[in-house]
């Protein structure tokens, strides 16, 4: 009786594995082939700054991205009137107010190779500034 059920209980193994390895079907899978696609939104911060007096209203827009070199499109409007009284492009690190009628923007400067004896952070401070007049 024991050996009878052992031969039923492996022939019922034998036949469940049967219906399991039979039953699988095997499908093809295909891949779509997609290009990854990266979207980077661009930024654009827009600034208002008077100038000491108040007389004067800068206007500034440029990308915020990680480069330190940005291109500033800049307006001086005057406050009162609203009146455009300079626009123009600035390329550099930074634009804002000097004076009450003056603009100060600060160029980006790379690593530059110099001697020693003819290097002053004064001189370097000078020439690392633009000086931009505004009429009213």
């Amino acid at each position: 009786m024991l050996n009878m059920l052992c031969k039923i209980l492996t022939e019922m193994c034998f036949f469940s594995l049967l219906i399991i390895v039979f039953s699988c079907k095997s499908t093809e899978v295909t891949y779509k082939e997609e290009t990854p696609s990266i979207v980077s939104k661009t930024i654009i911060l827009k600034k208002k700054t008077y100038n000491h007096n108040k007389s004067m209203l800068l206007v500034t827009s440029y990308k915020d991205d990680l480069s330190s070199i940005k291109t500033i499109y800049y307006k001086v409007l005057d406050s009162k009137s609203k009146i455009v009284l300079r626009e123009g492009v600035f390329v550099g690190m930074k634009l804002e107010w000097y004076t009450f009628n003056q603009l100060q923007g600060h160029k980006y400067i790379g690593m530059v190779e110099q001697n020693n004896s003819q290097f002053s952070k004064n001189n370097q401070k000078k020439k690392n500034i633009t000086i931009i007049n505004i009429e009213n």
